[in-house]
């Protein structure tokens, strides 16, 4: 079984659900969030004929209909939380989503430390599956706006979310910052950094984006980075001239 701990499945008492849950039963997928909404009275055994044979000749999978979608999830062994609203669009379901979102997001800043957030061009994908691909930049930035999460130097982090560097990765980060300026104008590569040595590569290069992400290192392709001072008094002399 393989477990989609980031994965919302979102389903009403259908035969189109039914078909959608055997079908990530059958290959082993296990979502970590699933939402069922509408009447429960709806979910009954629905009866369909269908060519065995050549369901048999060709393999097919046909989902078996007449298996409802809550027995389904129990054999499955899924987590489920039940809506009695039959309207996706009904305000107590976008409460429950944007919860299950919120979670994630909280998650994801806690397994990755040294990030500064989410990238905001990832945050669409992040919208429920439900959602239609061309609203998803839509709904995202309305999670941005209510302030359901917020937006810190460009990236989505949960509300009140401050950075937890470890003191070690602390320590790291101030040695980074503070062998750029001394360099002035000729930044060392980050192979050439003399507090880098020694480090894991993954490491330095989280924490250097973390820098660029809260404005102290400007990037100037490959792997040359500006301090951001060195920066503007480079663009101002350049504008001035």
């Amino acid at each position: 079984m393989t477990a989609l701990d980031n994965f919302l499945f979102l389903a009403a008492y259908t035969s189109r659900s039914q078909a959608y849950a055997q079908a990530l039963r059958r290959t082993g997928l296990a979502p970590g969030n699933v939402l069922l909404f509408g009447n429960p009275s709806d979910d009954q055994p629905r009866e369909v004929s269908c060519d065995d044979s050549a369901r048999k000749e060709l393999s097919l999978f046909l989902p078996d209909l007449t298996e409802t979608l809550e027995t389904t999830c129990q054999k499955a062994n899924w987590a489920v939380e039940n809506i009695r609203q039959g309207d996706v669009n009904h305000p107590e379901i976008i409460e429950r989503v944007k919860s299950i979102v919120t979670r994630r997001l909280t998650q994801f800043v806690q397994d990755n430390p040294r990030a500064a957030g989410l990238p905001r061009g990832e945050w669409p994908q992040w919208m429920p599956k439900a959602c239609p691909q061309r609203l998803r930049t839509a709904l995202g930035e309305r999670l941005v706006s209510d302030g359901t999460v917020a937006m810190a130097d460009g990236f989505i982090v949960p509300c009140g979310h401050k950075s937890a560097m470890s003191p070690e990765d602390q320590r790291l980060f101030d040695a980074l910052l503070a062998e750029f300026p001394a360099a002035a104008f000729q930044p060392p590569a980050i192979g050439d950094l003399k507090c880098a040595r020694g480090q894991n590569h993954k490491r330095v290069n989280d924490l250097i984006k973390l820098a660029a992400a809260r404005g102290k290192l400007v990037s100037l392709g490959g792997s040359l980075w500006l301090h951001g001072e060195r920066y503007r008094e480079l663009t101002e002399r350049i504008t001035q001239a």
